[in-house]
């Protein structure tokens, strides 16, 4: 019995890190293409590649961040768990969120310049 609650301790400190790694990929594309325009006259022409295919990884990686920051929260409140952890939940689902928005915003730009065309 004395043992659950660190064993439900660990569960959500691991679920609120999933949440925060899972929603660092799901932007990180995006800030290589930032990255890699602010500073494309510093490096002069020294360009960082941006697969296409790793962008919509992005949408994937940022539901896996909703869902285990949302988990974790929600066990957070349930067992009275630290400041700490509901933290790293928050910024895990506000970074997987920013990932899917820019998912769609890339996407949306990407076929309206291929239909202007």
């Amino acid at each position: 019995m004395e043992n659950q609650p660190i064993s439900t301790m660990r569960k959500t400190i691991q679920l609120a890190l999933v949440s925060l790694i899972t929603g660092i990929v799901s932007i990180l594309p995006y800030l290589m293409l930032v990255i890699n325009m602010l500073l494309s006259d510093v490096w002069a022409g020294i360009w960082i590649p941006t697969p296409c295919g790793y962008t919509l990884n992005g949408i994937v990686f940022g539901l896996i961040s909703l869902v285990t920051g949302s988990l974790a929260i929600r066990q957070i409140k349930n067992n009275q768990g630290l400041e700490a952890d509901h933290r790293l939940a928050i910024i895990g689902r506000v970074l997987g969120i920013l990932g899917i928005i820019a998912n769609i915003i890339f996407y949306v730009a990407f076929l309206l310049v291929v239909m202007r065309d």
